[in-house]
């Protein structure tokens, strides 16, 4: 039996039916706009997350939120991003399509 073609074939089995569903997940999970309250001036805004980032990080450890775009963007980018882990939380319904921006 040949250990390298072996190994390979469990990595394989191993992202086709562990890591890919996990990043799918994630994925559809983050797409989107949200609102939140931005915790920097208190008002509503419009957030996307960067759903590449939130698929990787879950497949490869604890899911992490990072914002894509900002409704206050640009004249505030440089911000904390505070509001990430509010946003990765929102619920379905306060979702909004991305033209909303």
């Amino acid at each position: 039996m040949n250990v390298p073609i072996v190994l390979g074939g469990i990595a394989l089995v191993a992202v086709l039916f562990v890591l890919l569903p996990v990043m799918t997940t994630a994925l559809a999970r983050v797409r989107g706009t949200r609102r939140v309250r931005c915790p920097e001036t208190g008002r509503d805004v419009r957030v996307g997350l960067d759903a590449r980032w939130a698929a990787l990080a879950a497949a490869f450890g604890k899911p992490a939120a990072r914002i894509d775009y900002c409704s206050l963007w640009p004249e505030r980018r440089a911000c904390r991003q505070g509001c990430a882990a509010a946003a990765a939380e929102t619920p379905a319904e306060d979702l909004w399509p991305r033209a909303a921006i």
